[in-house]
């Protein structure tokens, strides 16, 4: 796995003149994820630092109705605002606890995107971290395990925040098995 920063045109370039993943995966077997292209990873395209459309791609992107009832990292950051910054109005050129909940909360959604052919590692995101899925086109396929395999994947160390596996599901098993041999305990399933 390799990370690489560049300008979102780049990468949107880069895409463009990638084959389709029929075309990527020619060799047959699993040999094309030698291959596999980049995906973006994390963008914070809705945080006013790092895009400075990032209002318009809010009003056009809207969370999901449903996330209402499920996300409560609004809530929370107001609460932790509070707390550092103290209730009511802020003092002139000072950050009140409002903007820095709604700056922070902004900061923490991120886009994912990939061409065809991109593969993430297995993994979990930090602080049991929540997420929902919009695909615009294509299929996606989805490796989970029961939360009580965490130590049969074969943890790795060094990544601050996801916890990334050695394992990877679309290994051929027992290559995986050779590497990380208490995976003959682990349960898959894909969708």
């Amino acid at each position: 796995q390799r990370t690489v920063q560049l300008p979102l045109r780049e990468y949107v370039d880069y895409t463009a003149d990638l084959p389709g993943f029929e075309a990527l995966a020619a060799g047959g077997g699993v040999e094309h994820r030698d291959r596999a292209p980049f995906y973006l990873n994390g963008w914070r395209a809705f945080s006013d630092g790092e895009v400075p459309s990032a209002a318009s791609l809010r009003a056009a992107c809207p969370q999901p109705y449903f996330t209402a009832a499920i996300d409560h990292n609004d809530e929370i950051l107001a609460e932790m605002g509070r707390l550092v910054f103290g209730a009511g109005e802020a003092k002139p050129g000072a950050v009140s606890a409002d903007a820095w909940a709604e700056t922070t909360g902004h900061g923490l959604q991120k886009i994912f995107m990939s061409p065809a052919g991109a593969i993430t590692r297995l993994h979990y995101d930090c602080h049991d971290a929540h997420a929902w899925l919009g695909q615009a086109h294509g299929r996606k396929l989805f490796v989970c395990y029961p939360p009580s395999d965490t130590p049969y994947l074969g943890r790795l160390d060094g990544e601050p925040e996801t916890a990334q596996a050695a394992v990877d599901p679309l290994e051929e098993e027992m290559a995986t098995l050779r590497r990380t041999p208490e995976y003959s305990s682990a349960r898959p399933h894909a969708f």
